[in-house]
């Protein structure tokens, strides 16, 4: 193997970071604690927007093709600059806003008692902290390369390659950038993971939203290299759908094969979670015979019940407003595991697709949001960037007669 190509792991605890560097590439992964009072208040002021709960507004991940500079990165405070925010931002039907499930039985109790009072929100923002934020190019030569549509025969990202159990992984590192419970009505979480072997990178950037008892929605980038090709291969995809939907499937046979089918090998570097209700947080994973850390378990939370919280959710009912009957004691863990939630929305969106129904039509989107019509940030989109001086070797046209068609996950 060239020089060039020899992994080689640096890491500086003081900082916060591990470096990576294989094949010209150094991926560079930042991992501090949650902002500090002084910092968060400078962020929020930066972005005049109100931080998520837990906010790691220094970390990061990024990709830097070392002879021509060009870099990739995805950070926590351009994650945030993305959420809409601004007066009358929740009336673009593109926007998406949602409300909580309560939010319409309570407007209608404050009518009929005749205690309605106009509000001004200020500083109004997506409470939901939604981000179609897909990174961003840090650097590059004189001459910026651009993301363009990807041809019709492209093969896309090559998931038979990332699905092969016999090519070790050399790095692995998950980046948590936000999170927050949304005044205890659900869940917003968005982090970047970064998977390496001696063939190729993989990078998924997953912006993860559940409000309980009215929908689920997910926004994924995933940036694909091939070592010894001159391209970058991205595929950006946005589900939604209702609540009812999603947890409908726990009867099916998605339910069954969630614990199963979440070996680290699988083209999402992310094992499934875990546990009851309250899942208890896992072990650490052995370190492997070169020092690097293997996938651990991601973020998962229980579903808690619906609570006011008027400074976190604007459009949220008052603590007097009575919530939908208690249903019937389930085993709700599914709804946590990202993964099995990732392919529901997957097999709802590809329902509808078969049955002819557009997506944004009535009875699919089902958000009870202030604007009607279909959340810009659905669909799915392939596109290819070409890094400027990356030489292009053995690695180019690789995997042929493999199937590379991208597929759910």
């Amino acid at each position: 193997m060239p020089a060039s190509s020899t992994p080689r792991l640096r890491t500086d605890p003081h900082r916060g970071q591990r470096q990576f560097h294989i094949d010209d590439w150094t991926v560079t992964s930042t991992k501090r604690p949650i902002l500090s009072i002084p910092e968060a208040d400078a962020a929020s002021a930066q972005l005049d927007l109100a931080l998520p709960e837990i906010c790691f507004g220094n970390n990061a991940l990024s990709i830097r093709h070392d002879p021509s500079g060009f870099e990739l990165e995805w950070n926590t405070l351009d994650m945030l600059a993305a959420v809409k925010k601004g007066d009358g931002w929740d009336t673009d039907p593109a926007a998406g806003a949602v409300r909580v499930a309560h939010a319409d039985e309570w407007s209608r109790g404050q009518a009929a008692s005749g205690s309605t009072t106009d509000l001004t929100v200020q500083k109004p923002f997506d409470w939901t902290y939604t981000t179609l934020h897909t990174g961003r190019i840090a650097a590059s030569p004189s001459s910026p390369p651009e993301w363009i549509p990807a041809p019709p025969t492209h093969p896309g990202i090559p998931l038979a390659l990332l699905a092969r159990t016999d090519i070790p992984i050399l790095f692995y590192d998950e980046v948590p950038l936000f999170e927050d419970e949304l005044g205890d009505n659900g869940i917003a979480d968005v982090t970047v993971r970064v998977r390496i072997n001696h063939l190729s990178l993989f990078i998924l950037s997953r912006f993860a939203l559940r409000i309980d008892g009215v929908l689920f929605r997910q926004f994924d980038t995933r940036v694909f290299h091939r070592f010894g090709t001159p391209e970058l291969v991205r595929e950006v995809k946005g589900r939604e759908a209702p609540y009812a939907a999603v947890r409908a499937r726990l009867a099916g046979p998605s339910s069954s094969s969630s614990s199963s089918s979440s070996s680290p090998a699988r083209p999402l570097p992310e094992p499934a979670g875990q546990g009851h209700r309250a899942p208890a947080p896992a072990p650490a994973p052995p370190a492997s015979a070169s020092g690097l850390a293997a996938p651990r378990t991601p973020f998962a939370s229980p579903v808690p019940a619906l609570a006011h919280n008027p400074a976190r959710t604007p459009l949220a009912s008052s603590p007097r407003a009575v919530g939908p009957p208690p249903e019937p004691a389930a085993d709700l863990t599914p709804l946590t595991d990202l993964n099995w939630v990732a392919r529901v929305l997957d097999e709802l969106a590809l329902a509808d697709a078969l049955a002819g129904v557009r997506v944004g039509d009535a009875g699919h989107g089902g958000r009870g949001g202030e604007g009607e019509g279909t959340w810009e940030g659905l669909g799915r989109r392939l596109e290819v960037l070409r890094v400027p001086g990356a030489r292009a070797g053995e690695g180019e046209g690789a995997g042929e007669g493999e199937d590379q068609t991208a597929g759910a996950q």
